[in-house]
């Protein structure tokens, strides 16, 4: 090869330009299968669960698959080329064990990859653990009004309702909050989800049939029979009193007090109370 100062400015400006593509090109060899492991696992993280993935979220877990899946197919490479000998000796044997192992790492990379495209996706589930989760009465029951409230708005506005997402960014709580209270209010025919995807929820009758109390009961009873039911303890007459006496003043305080409140809820309650008042009652 000529040395660069004996050619033309025509021919060096020419070789400048191959050596550009052939690194562009080699550059491009090495990219493209990493690139196309991105876009298959993002693929899988977008359309496979059955549920609605931001892309930006699938993305992100295909990143770090592709990667481990390059890493893992590299260090599987290098041992299948070191154990050559044992392969030669055992011959279809150890080839089933280490196709069954080659199965197992790379399921273990795509539920790795689809994690982090969770937690992306949900950030609030890395402050909290599922199984130690706990909310206070008091916290369930406002929660469970906020929803409740918001749901019936959206109802009466002509809304198509709230996703639990939507409702838990607004509420500035986690999502497995209000999806726990969620639940409740749908088994007990307060709520209803729709069929869009994810799902919006709306009063699963006319919000002026759904009353507070309803609310309140499903919350405070929720998981109730799915450890001790209140029918186990034994019979206190102090006890059962009191509780009495608790029930009846929430009754009384908001008894036909429906969701469909136009206005002020304080308004609502003085003109509930003034109708009680004014019928005897």
């Amino acid at each position: 090869m000529l040395p660069i100062e004996t050619l033309g400015i025509a021919d060096a400006a020419m070789l400048v330009v191959i050596n550009s593509l052939v690194f562009l090109i080699v550059l491009g060899g090495k990219l493209i299968p990493y690139l196309l492991a991105v876009s298959a696992f993002t693929f899988l993280y977008v359309f496979m669960p059955n549920t609605r993935v931001r892309v930006r979220s699938a993305f992100v877990g295909a990143l770090v698959a592709a990667f481990l899946w390059k890493a893992m197919g590299w260090a599987f490479a290098s041992f299948i080329a070191g154990s050559a000998k044992y392969t030669a000796i055992y011959s279809v044997f150890a080839t089933l064990i280490l196709f069954m192992i080659f199965l197992y790492l790379g399921w273990l990379v795509l539920l790795i990859g689809s994690s982090i495209a969770f937690y992306d996706q949900n950030p609030e589930y890395l402050r909290i653990r599922r199984d130690r989760f706990r909310m206070s009465n008091r916290l369930s029951e406002r929660l469970a009004l906020h929803i409740a409230f918001r749901s019936a708005d959206s109802y009466q506005r002509g809304g198509k309702g709230w996703t639990a997402g939507a409702l838990a960014q607004g509420l500035n709580v986690p999502t497995l909050a209000v999806e726990r209270i969620l639940t409740e209010l749908e088994r007990r025919t307060l709520l209803a989800r729709t069929a869009d995807e994810p799902p919006c929820y709306l009063p699963a009758r006319p919000p002026n049939r759904i009353l507070v109390t309803e609310v309140l009961s499903a919350t405070r009873e929720r998981d109730e029979h799915n450890q001790i039911a209140a029918e186990a303890l034994p019979p206190e007459v102090n006890v059962d009193r009191a509780i009495d006496l608790i029930e009846r003043a929430m009754d009384d305080a908001l008894d036909a007090l429906p969701l469909a409140v136009h206005g002020n809820f304080m308004d609502a309650m003085t003109r509930l109370h003034t109708a009680k008042g004014g019928s005897g009652e």
